[in-house]
């Protein structure tokens, strides 16, 4: 029995997408000939050689996106090709960009940086499965570098939590960014490097950061904890109290004692995963750690951002009904509670920017640690292209691939919030011209690119509590109506 049948149907999917064993001759042979049909074209317009033929032998060990039901609904307009990163770049784009999909247009407003109304105050988004709404070029390339200047030089500084701050000393003022940004050679020392222990703990083996649990992580190819499958209740049914005890005796997780200090190029340039804002998520319990009497405050800035975004959404033609009580869109299943209340009280308190290095993976993997199982859940991407696969509620489901560029936008919702998800793939070449070095760029916008030019950063924003619901007290009574 080939391997491949013993996979999920998510599974082989994502296999098919992170896939870097080159191709086969006829793949690569197709390639050729499509490249020089498009050399030619480009000749005849008068737009210079093209992409060259070698093109396809170069890209070989790339994933065939043909016939693979991929949407690609964010391309930039233009008289060729090159004018796109994922065509230029040498990955096989198909023309129509649904791919035969089945999907339902929507108007999203879109605000400025500053809650007005936009120049341009409408961009498209379209409903591409139940509660799953993608908007893509929402973003300005302006946005889009400042979000990347936040993601690096604010939502990186303490108290925020690193996937780093298990093993190394990090600043306690000042960012690890900042250091890379000041003296790049800086040696940062590992935990290990001035413990006076000299062998390993017993705890190293059975609690050294167990992130099996991919819900806003990013692993490397070929890891064990990219194949494992565990999943865990879904918080609204474990209830406030099981999630606080899971967390009430963790003493932390032990630092490797196998782990060398570093210089702050080699920990932002090739070992940064993420950084956790607001409500912080242990990784160990899979739960939010409820200890704490308030969340680290949320970044006002992209909570405005967030909120703007669900705010634009016309949630009417998702959620509302027609007049025989059936949804308006045809995608949806689920009409969650009080979703006419989303644009002027969603107000995300938690959320993970995910660093991605090129060959990092997001293992398919459903967020449950929520208490409100439905309410937006919203994901920005910056930098290089990526493949997203979103599923269903068993990874028996095929999922659908969507390539997602700098500045597109993912709002998961309803019942999507309990689907599958993950990225494959960070599509190489695809980096947008504007985060190349300018001669214009400040010292620290500078450093911005550097990094972001082996980088993706991904965004995303949640909200645990139910809106109303208000934590028991100390005293032990407990409410869920506003006081």
């Amino acid at each position: 029995m080939d391997d491949s049948d013993s996979l999920t149907a998510f599974r082989r999917v994502e296999k098919h997408f992170k896939s870097r064993h080159a191709q086969a001759p006829d793949a690569i042979k197709e390639r050729k000939r499509q490249n020089r049909r498009q050399a030619a074209a480009a000749a005849a317009a008068g737009h210079g050689h093209g992409p060259p033929a070698e093109e396809a032998s170069r890209h070989g060990d790339y994933p065939m996106l043909k016939g693979q039901g991929v949407m690609n609904l964010s391309r930039t307009t233009g008289d060729d090709d090159r004018d796109d990163e994922v065509a230029a770049a040498g990955w096989d784009v198909q023309e129509d960009g649904f791919a035969g999909r089945q999907f339902e247009e929507i108007r999203v407003e879109k605000t400025d940086d500053y809650g007005a109304a936009s120049q341009n105050r409408y961009v498209k988004g379209y409903v591409i499965g139940d509660g799953l709404i993608y908007i893509p070029q929402y973003l300005s390339s302006a946005a889009q570098l400042r979000l990347v200047r936040s993601s690096l030089e604010e939502y990186t500084r303490p108290p925020n939590p690193l996937n780093l701050s298990t093993h190394y000393i990090l600043p306690a003022e000042f960012s690890l960014f900042d250091q890379y940004v000041a003296d790049p050679a800086h040696l940062v020392d590992s935990k290990a490097s001035v413990s006076s222990q000299s062998s390993p703990s017993a705890a190293e083996t059975t609690s050294s950061i167990k992130r099996s649990d991919a819900a806003a992580s990013t692993s490397r190819p070929n890891t064990p904890q990219q194949r494992e499958l565990i999943s865990n209740k879904p918080a609204y049914e474990e209830g406030y109290e099981a999630l606080k005890q899971k967390v009430a005796h963790w003493k932390g997780d032990e630092p490797s004692y196998k782990i060398k200090s570093k210089t702050v190029a080699k920990l932002m340039e090739n070992e940064l995963r993420w950084a956790n804002l607001g409500w912080v998520y242990n990784w160990t319990n899979k739960a939010y750690d409820f200890t704490a009497s308030e969340p680290i405050p949320f970044p006002s800035g992209l909570a405005n951002t967030c909120q703007h975004i669900v705010c634009g959404i016309p949630w009417e033609q998702i959620y509302g009904t027609q007049n025989d009580g059936l949804p308006r869109s045809r995608f949806t299943t689920v009409i969650p509670d009080n979703w006419q209340d989303w644009t002027h009280d969603y107000a995300p308190d938690t959320g993970i920017v995910n660093f991605y290095h090129m060959k990092d993976t997001l293992m398919g993997h459903v967020d449950r640690s929520e208490l409100d199982p439905y309410r937006p859940l919203v994901s920005i991407s910056l930098g290089y292209a990526a493949i997203f696969l979103c599923g269903g509620p068993t990874r028996d489901v095929p999922p659908l691939p969507l390539i997602l560029r700098s500045g597109d936008i993912i709002v998961m919702s309803g019942r999507s919030r309990s689907f599958y998800h993950g990225v494959p793939r960070i599509m190489e070449g695809t980096l947008p011209k504007y985060f190349a070095e300018d001669e214009r760029d400040d010292r620290v916008g500078r450093a911005c690119k550097r990094f972001m030019a082996t980088a993706r950063i991904n965004i995303n924003a949640r909200q645990v509590f139910p809106v109303g619901f208000v934590p028991p007290s100390t005293n032990g009574n407990a409410s869920t109506e506003n006081t």
